[in-house]
């Protein structure tokens, strides 16, 4: 629902109402200046799953949808439902989790390869190769290849221009950060959240909410939607990261449940904080947006000074500017990396029996819920 540029720019954003997503809707990876980071590893786990199905087979071959009619069935039943997109793709899906049931669904292939770590008593693999007709692969060995290389190293340009916005942003960080009151903002995180009780069973949880990919930045305000009580951060000084740092590193000391979202240019930066047992969320407000009437503003100015700062302010502008250049550079080859891709989708998409792939969703429907 919020969204803060850098200093000195604006991007368009994407939000989860154009994309048509669900309201619990995040992902679990981010294209970012170290390139592809993962999360799964982080999000489906052994504490917070029972069981885990691992989708394999190639672009094209209904991972995605495997994925949607499985999450339909769950919330036709009234049951919870998360929903990861992919960091890419948007339009995509990458894993689902059943929350009632405590079982999850992720595509386990390339970029966030995943293997069985207990084989049949926690996870196995969905093998979605078992429906498509290799003969026709085979015939299209060659372009295949082609397309897979190119896309490869489209890629690596894509990262490298993200590199790019990174190290210009770290600079600006640099710039920024001396001129931070750390001691007044740790000291009012921590009375913030004395307001908050514990959590009798404490966990930590990731989910980004946060994306750059094909389409442009994309934002998914499934922590403030998902909150019944709202405070939105006003950040002209761009410091909202260590707010959010402070705030989650008090949480953490008085023993309250939370959930975090990274930057996807620099996940080593939060960007919400959802205290998902309490139902809080801290979420930062948009430049060119007012807080909702039952929000609560948070202005980090009193926690900046302003004026030791005045010499670098054009300096960290124009270096925003600069990063948000490259930052469209590498959405702008991340819309190559769509073609592609899409041209590779058609290819297994003829070799297909999605006549057999659809009776065997049934079946794991089936399987998922009437046991």
């Amino acid at each position: 629902m919020f969204f803060v540029p850098p200093l000195g720019g604006g991007t368009e954003i994407i939000m989860a109402t154009d994309l048509l997503l669900k309201g619990n809707s995040y992902f679990a990876a981010a294209n970012s200046r170290a390139g592809f980071v993962s999360f799964f590893d982080k999000i489906f786990t052994q504490d917070e799953l029972c069981y885990l199905y691992i989708i394999k087979g190639g672009s094209g071959t209904g991972k995605s949808r495997l994925m949607k009619e499985v999450g339909a069935e769950a919330e036709k039943l009234g049951e919870g439902v998360e929903y990861f997109y992919c960091s890419s793709d948007p339009d995509s899906l990458d894993g689902v989790i059943l929350k009632n049931r405590g079982i999850g669904i992720i595509d386990g292939t390339s970029p966030h390869v995943a293997e069985p770590r207990l084989p049949g008593c926690f996870d196995e693999i969905l093998n979605l190769g078992a429906f498509w007709d290799s003969g026709i692969l085979r015939a299209h060995r060659e372009e295949i290849s082609l397309l897979c290389a190119e896309k490869s190293d489209l890629y690596q340009r894509a990262y490298s221009y993200l590199s790019v916005a990174g190290k210009l942003t770290s600079i600006c960080d640099g710039m920024i950060k001396p001129h931070v009151r750390h001691t007044k903002l740790n000291m009012w995180a921590q009375r913030m959240c004395k307001r908050f009780d514990g959590s009798k069973a404490y966990t930590e949880k990731i989910r980004l909410t946060d994306g750059i990919s094909y389409r442009g930045r994309t934002k998914l305000d499934s922590f403030y939607t998902s909150a019944r009580e709202h405070y939105v951060i006003s950040d002209t000084m761009h410091i909202s990261h260590i707010v959010l740092q402070a705030l989650c590193e008090a949480a953490k000391a008085r023993g309250i449940s939370h959930t975090v979202s990274y930057e996807p240019l620099d996940t080593s930066k939060i960007n919400g904080l959802y205290l998902h047992d309490i139902g809080v969320s801290f979420t930062q407000l948009s430049y060119d947006k007012e807080p909702g009437a039952h929000d609560t503003l948070i202005n980090t100015e009193r926690f900046f000074d302003r004026e030791a700062f005045k010499d670098d302010r054009s300096g960290v502008r124009s270096m925003n500017k600069c990063a948000l250049l490259m930052t469209d550079a590498a959405t702008e080859t991340m819309k190559r990396i769509f073609s592609l891709h899409s041209a590779l989708e058609d290819i297994y998409i003829s070799a297909m029996d999605f006549k057999a792939k659809e009776e065997y969703t049934a079946a794991l429907v089936k399987r998922i819920f009437l046991g």
